[in-house]
């Protein structure tokens, strides 16, 4: 349920918990007991009250072990606990799933998300903390019985901190439990040596619209033909329209900007090590003109502008996650001649692009895609552009995929000072 307020001692608690942990960012845990009513109808509210004792006693003490998590306040008959690190939380979590599975007489369902709460000279901020509660309770109201569900932000950290040998994950996908909320992607740790991971969570499963960005309820988006999968929400589909999220079957006119045309052009293609120019294109699908690779081939951009210009090329994963490729840190000049071919990377930048599994896949054979599927976008600009307007609109929009968050740094610059061009890839298992 959602967190409508907070007690002065509540709150106080846990920035007293961050602040002694020098810790900006927290992992919220929320579990309840399944059944509570009705066990306590079949042996009695004062048996039931010493067996809650117990209960209360042994999870604080896993919680507070080690000083890796605290308990914040009770809610019905379970808590709200903060951790430092989601690996430690993720780890709490599956020991009180052992726990209490061998205990035999409570068992819980849990739910977990993390996220920044402490800002710089303003201490923890209740908005903040209380948007993270909302999500990790919505994660806990959608598992079961024995099982524990995390979004995404603490499956991405604790995933490479935990030793495959301890846990196993699974990925269910977009959910929500309501109409009208936002759709949480959720995964599921758990000990493959106890229990078998959920089917599906509770609640209703959903997607994200590849063209709008927005989330639809699965039963609502059009499948794609070839692989299954679902990518088009109703209101976006359209007989001119039809893309799949995942294989990107036809042409990718999600990334396709509506600037009007100019002198400025862009060209963008793919090369696998060692083609020539002269078989540059034989990777490609000529029905659909996407690129297809194997896992292990390694890869380069090459980008062509017919203006001196600063190119910027950024990743659209088959989920419509954005990430900035180029610039970066360690390879920061973007500036290319007119008509002379730039390669991303190049013999300077120190790294190969080699094609691999993502890394969400983990170890857990539910994770195992026989297909990925990316897009490259790449703008070229006559003047730098705006790069921390674009990391700043990102970063407070990552929720949204929709390449329309980068398309409107580049479409206030006047039409004929910058271009765009995009391509697709899917990858395939040996």
């Amino acid at each position: 349920m959602p967190e409508n307020g907070w007690t002065e001692h509540e709150f106080n608690k846990i920035e007293k918990f961050a602040s002694e942990n020098k810790a900006h960012v927290l992992t919220i845990m929320y579990d309840d007991i399944v059944g509570s009513s009705t066990m306590t109808e079949q042996i009695g509210g004062v048996v039931f009250k010493e067996l809650k004792e117990s209960y209360n006693k042994t999870f604080m003490k896993i919680v507070t072990r080690n000083g890796r998590g605290d308990v914040i306040k009770p809610r019905g008959d379970g808590f709200m606990s903060v951790f430092t690190e989601p690996s430690s939380a993720v780890e709490c979590a599956l020991e009180l799933q052992q726990v209490f599975n061998e205990h035999g007489k409570f068992r819980i369902r849990i739910g977990l998300d993390m996220g920044q709460v402490y800002k710089q000279g303003e201490g923890v901020l209740k908005d903040l903390i209380g948007s993270h509660a909302n999500w990790a309770a919505r994660a806990e109201a959608m598992s079961d019985v024995g099982h524990i569900l995390v979004t995404r932000s603490v499956y991405n950290d604790a995933s490479a901190w935990i030793h495959k040998s301890l846990v196993s994950w699974k990925r269910h996908g977009l959910y929500r439990l309501k109409d009208g909320e936002e759709a949480l992607e959720l995964f599921e740790p758990y000990n493959a040596n106890l229990i078998k991971p959920l089917d599906k969570p509770r609640g209703t499963k959903a997607t994200y619209c590849i063209r709008c960005g927005f989330c639809a309820d699965e039963k609502d988006t059009f499948r794609c033909k070839i692989c299954g999968d679902s990518g088009i929400c109703g209101k976006c589909y359209d007989s001119h329209y039809q893309q799949c999220i995942k294989c990107r079957t036809e042409t990718p006119s999600c990334v396709t900007s509506e600037k009007r045309k100019s002198d400025f052009q862009l060209k963008i293609w793919l090369e696998k090590e060692g083609k020539s120019s002269r078989d540059r294109n034989v990777s490609m699908d000529p029905k659909t003109g996407i690129y297809q690779y194997q896992l292990g081939d390694k890869i380069a951009l090459h980008i062509e502008s017919s203006e001196d210009a600063y190119v910027y090329i950024f990743n659209i994963n088959s989920l419509g996650d954005i990430t900035p490729l180029f610039p970066n840190r360690i390879y920061r000049n973007n500036y290319v001649k007119a008509g002379r071919i730039f390669r991303f990377p190049d013999e300077t930048a120190g790294f190969d692009w080699e094609l691999q599994e993502d890394e969400t896949a983990g170890s857990d054979s539910q994770l195992q895609e026989p297909v990925e599927a990316e897009t490259i976008k790449v703008f070229a600009t006559k003047t730098p552009a705006d790069m921390e307007w674009m990391k700043t609109t990102l970063s407070e929009q990552s929720d949204v995929r929709d390449i329309k968050v980068i398309l409107k740094s580049f479409e206030r610059m006047p039409p004929d000072e910058w271009a765009d061009a995009s391509c697709s890839f899917v990858v395939f298992k040996p």
